[in-house]
């Protein structure tokens, strides 16, 4: 696999990060670690979903008993309701801070497939050419340039590459985000005009 091929990719995969959100991804990578993992945190995560679970139909059976009519039962789904909240917030602050760590690591972790490797190629690479000039073409101190820091002298070095392809992929998704929210945008006031011309007409 060529290194101009391998250093565009890495720029297409950090830029693609960035415009998804790197929380969008810790998180998601969270919930199916959180299901499928067997160790202590997918325990947390069940046992908080049974908790909740469990308060809901209390609070369920809870409004539908009387307080003045079926007192003695009301009362005992009061304290169940009240311990089952208490649990819950206990469970929520503990999956919460595993939750926190979790993305610290996968930030960590994130960092290092991406920026990280895209420095160690720089610096492993720097005097080794990504790809060689026309012959001609360029004037001296643009090829200079384009060498820099020490590639050989009429070649493209990995740091110019790199931020070629960096400002030319995270425009192209800096475009392609525009579009999507320009859409985005005018489906949302076609919608609140056709809701308001509706409302107008039943009146």
């Amino acid at each position: 696999m060529s290194l101009l091929f391998v250093c565009f990719v890495i720029v297409v995969v950090v830029n693609f990060i960035s415009f998804l959100g790197i929380d969008v991804i810790s998180s998601l990578i969270f919930t199916i670690y959180s299901n499928f993992s067997p160790y202590e945190l997918s325990s947390i995560i069940r046992r908080y979903r049974l908790l909740q679970r469990s308060a809901l139909q209390t609070k369920k059976e809870l409004s539908n008993t009387s307080s003045v009519d079926e007192f003695a039962k009301w009362a005992k789904l009061k304290r169940k309701y009240d311990k089952e909240i208490s649990e819950l917030e206990k469970s929520t602050a503990e999956m919460n801070n595993q939750k926190y760590y979790f993305n610290i690591r996968m930030r960590i972790i994130i960092w290092l497939c991406t920026n990280g490797l895209q420095y160690i190629i720089q610096w492993y690479y720097r005097k080794i050419p990504v790809f060689w000039l026309a012959k001609g073409w360029f004037p001296h101190y643009i090829e200079w340039i384009l060498c820099f820091p020490m590639a050989p002298i009429g070649s493209v070095s990995v740091s110019i590459w790199f931020f070629v392809a960096n400002h030319v992929v995270s425009e192209t998704f800096c475009i392609i985000k525009n579009c999507f929210f320009e859409n985005q945008v005018k489906r949302n006031i076609n919608s609140k005009i056709h809701s308001s011309i509706m409302s107008e007409k039943k009146e």
